[in-house]
């Protein structure tokens, strides 16, 4: 081979070694947990019939910067975790950037939500990430008032939901 040859293919080598680097990284900056309903809602449950494990409503923090190099794998990562709740909170507290591959996988998670009938809620929106979401119409599914600040005030909402 020649030297021409030769850097071409260790720049294809490192290029796609950094991508998967950076998908791990982005990926591992999601969190998806069940928040107990005795812990997280403050209305509560009656004791004696209540299931101590119960989770109705499930968290989705994205942390950090997403692009295109996670948003492949993020709906199967996240997808199934949705499926198992009534509400689900997305919250883009931490979301510092988001491009525009990344906010179509947004736009599918609310929609897998919404496909099984699980509420989504939406906490946190600002700056830049909400300008993106907002302009490309990710969020047209999602009702007004399911837009929270804080997670106070998702937690009134979220008891709204179980309890209408």
């Amino acid at each position: 081979m020649d030297l021409v040859t030769a850097i071409a293919i260790g720049l294809i080598a490192a290029g796609m070694a950094s991508a998967r680097l950076l998908e791990r990284q982005e990926l591992d900056s999601v969190v998806s947990v069940p928040l107990l309903d005795q812990s997280f809602l403050s209305t509560g449950l009656d004791a004696s019939d209540a299931d101590p494990f119960s989770a109705r409503v499930g968290l989705v923090a994205l942390r950090g910067r997403f692009s295109v190099a996670s948003s492949s794998n993020l709906v199967s990562t996240i997808g199934q975790d949705i499926q198992e709740h009534e509400v689900v909170i997305f919250d883009f507290t931490e979301t510092a950037y988001m491009d525009d591959s990344a906010a179509m996988v947004v736009e599918q998670m609310i929609d897998v939500a919404l496909d099984e009938d699980t509420e989504p809620i939406v906490m946190g929106l600002s700056g830049p990430v909400e300008r993106n979401l907002r302009a490309l119409n990710i969020l047209h599914r999602v009702p007004a008032d399911r837009f929270v600040s804080t997670r106070d005030e998702a937690r009134e909402v979220a008891e709204r939901i179980l309890t209408a």
